[in-house]
């Protein structure tokens, strides 16, 4: 099956056609050759070979062409006869053109004298694209044979072969252009010799490394080990016997007399199975390998500082997996640490800091600063065999960035705080209690004022730092002597005790509650607390009947509200609302 017809204007045609480097050419030999040998063989006193691209016919090879049509090398399409064999893609022999009407009329045949034609299209490429016409013409009629056609067909592959060595050798200067592209705007130095040992390429990089080493230029053409620094020869010359013997091979070769060290990487050139030459890639590693020296010195006093410490250290890759402990680490973790696969928190029994329970491997300091988070001060809790009531430990741990800022691991260090974290709750116990000696009122069991004082600037300074508002409110009861009088003095323990109960019922387990002595009654709490449902529950109980001819005591309630935006300290929180207790009274 013959391949389809293109149109003439086909971008990949006119492209293929522009390759050959032919259209707008000087005269050509070679195709002027063609033309010459395609006339003598067909006995024709004209011969050319065309190109057609999307509006004219180049001349780029003709024999016997008249005048003007040889200095002017090109006509329009509509006197061309070989626009019709490109169109087609196939052979046109016409014996007489005078016999076909349509023929005759054509400009061309006129003009340049076109008694007989012969022409068979020059299909080039892997699609067979039609670029061109070689063609015979004869001023008289020539009845043209099978054989010069065959001939003529012969020549046109003759032809054909040429157009294609040229695109080849214009593709393999693209290709060789970019490699030498490639070789110059690269860091390593590139060059090959023969199997002479002659240099034969080099790039721009190695020439560069060459000049820096102060040894001259290298020159294409002469012998490579000749033109190099004399302690760089020997091994050079060993790595290119194996390189043309088919070995490849790395060198690290130093160069002392200049300060710097080379890598060089030495292969053979193949063509087919045979060795042809050698190329050479050298690259300058002297900053890497003083670098690299620096950092094994900066490692290794690194951990002879972990070695000697006495927190331990542990390390972890981005994914989380430790990959590196100190002994003190070692140490801690009694029963042994290491690449950890599971979940390590279990493994090795860390818990929180009260020992209620474990704690999720995500949660871990190390985990979570692998995860970017900084943890300062962790209290863990880790119980072993060795050590079954735990060990109290106290961790910090960071995340390890590239220069980029992206998470390359994370580091943690712990502390045993174990004995001064027991000496210090032995020290809080001990002084709790002696403060609770002084800070509790014998009539109620709450906090007397001393204890109010004490644990309501705690909770202020608290509240300030986490952003909370409370309240504090002063309750004050009167009438309590009469009530002991009419009643007795148990009537007063009782109503008191009742409204001690009203208040801690109120309040949450972390509010503030105490008696101040008489009827004066404090409470810190939440800024939620509802004192109008507290007010309600202490006028309840006062309104209760204590029997014929007994007086009921009265009492005021009022508060101040914390602001931690502008905090201020407890006694001035009581001094204003006792302040206000005193006005209403007076």
């Amino acid at each position: 099956m013959s391949e389809p017809s293109r149109p003439l204007d086909d971008p990949a045609r006119l492209e293929l056609l522009r390759a050959t480097g032919l259209l707008d050419s000087p005269i050509d030999p070679a195709m002027e050759r063609y033309t010459r040998l395609a006339a003598a063989l067909l006995k024709a006193p004209t011969a050319l070979l065309t190109l057609v691209d999307d509006r004219r016919l180049f001349f780029a090879g003709a024999s016997g062409l008249a005048e003007p049509w040889a200095t002017r090398r090109e006509t329009p399409l509509s006197h061309s006869l070989c626009r019709q064999v490109v169109e087609r893609r196939s052979a046109l022999l016409v014996a007489d053109v005078a016999a076909d009407r349509e023929l005759a009329a054509h400009g061309g045949v006129r003009e340049l004298g076109i008694v007989a034609y012969a022409g068979v299209p020059l299909l080039v490429g892997a699609r067979k694209d039609a670029l061109g016409v070689l063609c015979t013409i004869d001023r008289a009629p020539h009845p043209w044979t099978r054989a010069e056609q065959g001939l003529l067909e012969e020549l046109a592959a003759c032809v054909v072969s040429e157009l294609e060595l040229r695109l080849e050798r214009r593709r393999l200067r693209v290709v060789e252009d970019t490699y030498r592209a490639l070789l110059d705007g690269g860091r390593d130095g590139a060059l090959s010799v023969d199997r002479d040992l002659n240099v034969t390429a080099i790039n721009r990089a190695w020439l560069e490394h060459h000049r820096r080493g102060g040894s001259g230029t290298l020159e294409v053409g002469r012998p490579l080990l000749p033109q190099l620094p004399g302690e760089l020869r020997a091994p050079l010359q060993g790595g290119l016997e194996r390189a043309l013997a088919g070995e490849t091979s790395t060198l690290e070769l130093p160069a002392p007399s200049e300060g710097r060290d080379f890598r060089v990487h030495l292969a053979p050139i193949l063509a087919g199975a045979a060795v042809v030459g050698a190329t050479i890639y050298v690259r300058d590693v002297t900053a890497r390998l003083r670098a690299e020296a620096e950092l094994r010195e900066q490692t290794e006093t690194l951990h002879a500082v972990l070695e000697h410490m006495g927190d331990a250290v542990i390390v972890a890759d981005k994914s989380g997996a430790t990959i590196m402990v100190n002994p003190a680490m070692v140490r801690l973790y009694s029963h042994g640490i290491g690449k950890m696969s599971g979940d390590y928190s279990v493994a090795f029994g860390i818990y929180r800091a009260d020992g209620s329970e474990l704690i999720p491997y995500a949660e871990t300091p190390i985990q979570r600063a692998v995860r970017g988070e900084a943890v300062d001060n962790g209290e863990l809790l880790i119980r072993s065999p060795d050590h079954p009531e735990g060990i109290i430990t106290s961790a910090t741990a960071r995340p390890l960035r590239a220069a980029d800022g992206s998470i390359r691991g994370a580091v943690s260090v712990v502390r045993d705080i174990t004995a001064e974290r027991r000496a210090a709750q032995a020290l809080s116990e001990h002084a709790r209690g002696m403060r609770g000696a002084a800070t509790i009122d014998d009539q109620t069991g709450l906090r007397n004022r001393r204890g109010f004082a004490s644990l309501g600037a705690q909770q202020l300074t608290a509240a300030a730092s986490a952003g909370s508002a409370l309240v504090l409110a002063r309750l004050d009861v009167t009438g309590l002597p009469r009530l002991a009088a009419e009643a007795g003095p148990a009537a007063v323990d009782q109503l008191l005790g009742d409204i001690a109960w009203l208040l801690s019922e109120a309040l949450h387990d972390d509010d503030l509650v105490a008696h101040f002595g008489g009827g004066a009654f404090a409470v810190l709490a939440r800024a939620d607390l509802d004192l109008a449902a507290l007010s309600a529950r202490v006028g309840e109980r006062l309104a209760q009947d204590l029997g014929p001819r007994v007086s009921r005591p009265t009492f005021a309630l009022v508060s101040a509200s914390f602001d931690p935006q502008a905090p201020v300290s407890i006694e001035t929180l009581l001094a204003g609302v006792e302040g206000t207790l005193m006005a209403r009274h007076s």
